[in-house]
């Protein structure tokens, strides 16, 4: 029994440590996902954040492209209208009241307006390039943001696992070390009812004993007095055999 006790009671100490050990494991689990929820929370607002932006330099770039366009079709138009009044510009010379240094001054007009216009289109398209890099370049950032939540997602996901697997092993150590408990406490009520019985088993002999020496003692003094009255009658009756007359000698005479 006592060797029961002891290995009952390794036992326990071992669930303790592994107890101990997985609560502080189960700890630093939820530490983690705390610190990888607000990582990820945070993420998440960045992520926000670049979709504003995004959106934003998308309706930006938008605009430049509309814009582009309708210097475009402008352009197209006064083209047009340049070339088909270039058909019958002798004509408007000669037959109008237009001199000839007024249609090339027309001429030299419609010159820088195509030349600005060129330059206008060229800074459109270097806005286009421009707004549509920064664009993509975001995009790019959404993109490795996005692969970043994923990764914590991943990882919050496999630490759910871990503390999951750890609490039902850690419940199982708890049971395991509750039932040892209650069987070692058991045993040692059973040690301690048996030590008490074996206890009050050696005081029963130990009284039985003591009762018997008594008794044997009391019946050793009761017969003690009776042998001594017994060895007296007998020296007494000695005595009488020695010291009468009639029987050493029947006449009363001392025979010589």
């Amino acid at each position: 029994m006592k060797e029961g006790i002891k290995t009952h009671k390794k036992i326990i100490q071992k669930t303790s440590v592994k107890n101990r050990d997985l609560t502080a494991e189960l700890e630093e689990i939820n530490k983690k996902l705390i610190q990888s929820r607000q990582k990820r929370n945070e993420l998440k607002r960045t992520i926000e954040r670049q979709e504003k932006i995004i959106t934003e330099k998308q309706l930006e770039l938008n605009k430049i492209i509309n814009e582009k366009e309708a210097l475009r079709e402008q352009i197209k138009s006064r083209l047009a209208a340049y070339y088909r009044m270039g058909n019958v510009g002798v004509l408007n010379v000669l037959f109008s009241n237009a001199t000839l240094g007024d249609f090339l001054t027309f001429n030299e007009y419609f010159h820088n307006v195509t030349i600005h216009d060129q330059e206008l289109i060229g800074s459109y398209r270097e806005k286009i390039i421009k707004a549509t890099i920064t664009h993509n370049s975001l995009k790019q950032e959404k993109e490795q943001l996005l692969s970043n939540e994923k990764q914590i997602i991943h990882q919050e996901a496999k630490l759910l696992a871990t503390r999951k697997s750890r609490k039902s092993l850690l419940k199982e150590i708890r049971t395991e070390k509750t039932l040892y408990l209650m069987a070692l406490k058991e045993i040692e009520g059973a040690a301690d009812q048996l030590t008490q019985t074996i206890e009050q088993l050696k005081k029963e002999v130990e009284e039985k004993q003591a009762k018997e020496e008594e008794e044997s003692t009391k019946l050793t003094e009761l017969t003690k007095p009776g042998i001594k009255s017994v060895k007296r009658s007998k020296k007494k009756g000695k005595r009488k055999k020695r010291s009468s007359p009639s029987k050493r000698n029947p006449s009363g005479k001392i025979s010589f």
